[in-house]
């Protein structure tokens, strides 16, 4: 009797721990569903609003902040703890030199798949390998001013709000619901989170979307490996404002479209 009221009492636990899982993804697929159809039913206007800006660096700072005041009470009502989305000081010892040393690998492979593709497609020929980004103010590209140091500063602020969303309020409860293997989670959670931060970058152009989803589970992998935003967040500062910043992909996708 002893061993069956014991075994009784943890499989309530479990059901009730279990519960508690259900819920909270309950509430973060409802949110994201939400704000997606949202951002979709919005996607053609988007363009028109971005030329009312006048600056295109704008609209994506709007978005993401959309996105995460609509997470963030999700997950401050979840009742989970913070570490269980990734915010915990004290692993970042070990986390951060990894995610440093992993993103210099990262980048280093980016930079040569670059140089390769100028030297073999006609399209890219003669494109530099380092490469500033243009800034567009009033119809006309801009680049080395100040404008394009508030748009560097814009992405170095609200990067870390992008990984928030992906990582911590889709990725985290995603992988501690799903069942099966450590590996099989890992990678459902890394796929379906990442596939919703792709889509939130349509308004750039489906071309950008697209290569975002290739770092995109870089960053997934280096979130599941340290379980930490701050990890996660650092990485995608390095390696995304490299790419965008330094490295000219926006050049590079327009002459490949």
């Amino acid at each position: 009797m002893r061993r069956s009221f014991e075994y009784r009492a943890a499989s309530l636990q479990q059901e009730a721990e279990f519960a508690r899982y259900r819920s909270a993804v309950g509430s973060i697929v409802i949110t994201a569903l939400a704000l997606l159809s949202f951002y979709t039913l919005a996607l053609s206007m988007l363009p028109s609003f971005e030329n009312f800006l006048a600056v295109n660096f704008v609209l994506s700072p709007i978005i993401i902040v959309f996105f995460a005041a609509f997470f963030f009470p999700v997950i401050r009502r979840s009742g989970f703890p913070a570490a269980f989305f990734g915010f915990c000081l004290d692993n970042w010892r070990a986390a951060l030199p990894f995610a440093a040393a992993a993103s210099l690998v990262f980048l280093a492979i980016a930079v040569f798949l670059k140089w390769i593709l100028i030297t073999t497609v006609p399209q890219l020929h003669g494109l530099d390998l380092i490469s500033f980004t243009k800034i567009r103010i009033g119809g006309q590209d801009e680049t080395g001013t100040a404008w394009y140091w508030v748009a560097l500063s814009l992405y170095l602020l609200l990067t870390p709000i992008q990984e928030f969303v992906a990582r911590c309020g889709i990725q985290a409860p995603l992988y501690a619901f799903l069942q099966g293997s450590a590996f099989k989670r890992g990678v459902l959670a890394i796929l379906v989170s990442n596939l919703v931060f792709a889509a939130v970058h349509a308004h750039i152009g489906l071309a950008f979307a697209l290569v975002a989803f290739i770092p995109g589970l870089f960053w997934g992998w280096l979130f599941l490996r340290t379980n930490s935003w701050l990890a996660a967040s650092l990485s995608h500062l390095f390696v995304g404002g490299a790419a965008i910043f330094f490295f000219g992909i926006y050049e590079m996708l327009a002459r490949t479209a």
